[in-house]
């Protein structure tokens, strides 16, 4: 074990920190060349030799380092999500194509893959999550269990604008996005980051976009944080000034376009969206007109949408909140995921607010 990591880990007293080291070491030491074998060509010899192998590798060499400071360490074959899903009345070895590790700490559970330099401790990659796992305990037996995400991945924007009395719209927006959403702006984010500021100008081409700031502290954080500000000019018709208040949209589209659908509709992972705005208008404009409350579930709530707004004083506020409950919904759900998601745009594209000038 010494050869691997410092004597700092070796005697480190608390078991999550010292498992969290051990793991970070595999990751930031070792890259995976995209093989997903687990029985041929596996070698950890050649894997600490040249640096680099493949998934079974990678998450041996893990799980060995794990098993020599005595944490509970067990190996998980797996089937990718796009490889299918193993036979579960009666396992067949050809079934799996994956490996992963699961740890045991203080009675709770984390399964770890060492393979993506983004993860964060006891997050697996998308492609692992594949409702089951067979864990195999050489003393025990082996046992099915559990792959999905129980956690909700969220994307939250909080943004504060100011409307002038040029009606250019000015003020800051606090992004923050956690699980497979964070995941994958850490991805974009700390590979290029110029590259990634660059395509959040394209996506919002009428708003001009400046201090860009992230403000989480690593790119294996379990949260992405941002933060920037914004300005943009509102439409003006006559007298009346027109307001889009999204600046930003979850869905541009509704994704369901068959007819009908006979297969499950599996999102990956559970999801909610939240969008919060403040717009002072200030003492130059009137509100006219605001968007209409609206609400609905998905039936069994298994997923709501909420869309509210109201003024106070001199300013309005808006909040909208969209909730996927499952992962994966049966094909008797198709048509009111359908439904749901045409309502959703039909929000953020037609939702107005109306200004005047005093």
């Amino acid at each position: 074990l010494e050869d691997f990591v410092n004597n700092t880990v070796i005697t480190e007293k608390d078991t999550y920190k010292k498992a969290d080291a051990i793991y970070k070491y595999v990751q930031e030491n070792y890259t995976w060349n995209g093989d997903y074998k687990i029985f041929k060509d596996v070698s950890v010899k050649d894997l600490i030799k040249n640096k680099s192998g493949n998934v079974s590798s990678i998450n041996i060499l893990l799980h060995n380092l794990l098993k020599e400071t005595d944490i509970d360490a067990k190996p998980v074959l797996i089937s990718t999500r796009n490889n299918g899903f193993p036979t579960k009345i009666y396992p067949v070895i050809s079934d799996f194509n994956y490996l992963i590790v699961q740890v045991t700490i203080d009675n709770k559970t984390y399964l770890l893959d060492a393979t993506d330099e983004f993860l964060s401790f006891g997050e697996i990659p998308l492609r692992c999550l594949n409702n089951y796992g067979r864990l195999m305990d050489f003393k025990n037996g082996s046992e099915w269990i559990n792959l999905t995400s129980n956690k909700s991945s969220t994307v939250q924007f909080r943004a504060e604008l100011n409307i002038d009395e040029n009606e250019n719209i000015t003020g800051t927006v606090n992004s923050k996005k956690t699980g497979y959403h964070a995941l994958n702006s850490r991805k974009r984010y700390y590979q290029n980051s110029d590259t990634y500021v660059t395509n959040l100008e394209d996506k919002y081409p009428n708003i001009e976009i400046s201090n860009h700031n992230v403000t989480s502290e690593s790119k294996t954080n379990p949260d992405f944080l941002e933060t920037y500000a914004i300005e943009y000019t509102s439409d003006e018709t006559g007298e009346n000034i027109y307001l889009n208040p999204f600046f930003t949209t979850f869905f541009n589209e509704n994704p369901f376009k068959l007819q009908e659908r006979t297969y499950p509709i599996d999102f990956g992972y559970k999801d909610t969206y939240y969008y919060v705005l403040k717009l002072n208008f200030g003492d130059d404009y009137i509100i006219t007109e605001k968007p209409t409350n609206s609400s609905f579930k998905l039936p069994n709530n298994k997923g709501s949408v909420i869309f509210s707004s109201t003024i106070q004083n001199n300013n309005i506020n808006l909040m909208f909140k969209i909730n996927f409950k499952d992962a994966v919904y049966p094909p008797e759900y198709y048509p009111y995921l359908k439904d749901f998601m045409s309502k959703i745009v039909d929000i953020q594209k037609n939702s107005l607010i109306l200004l005047k000038k005093k």
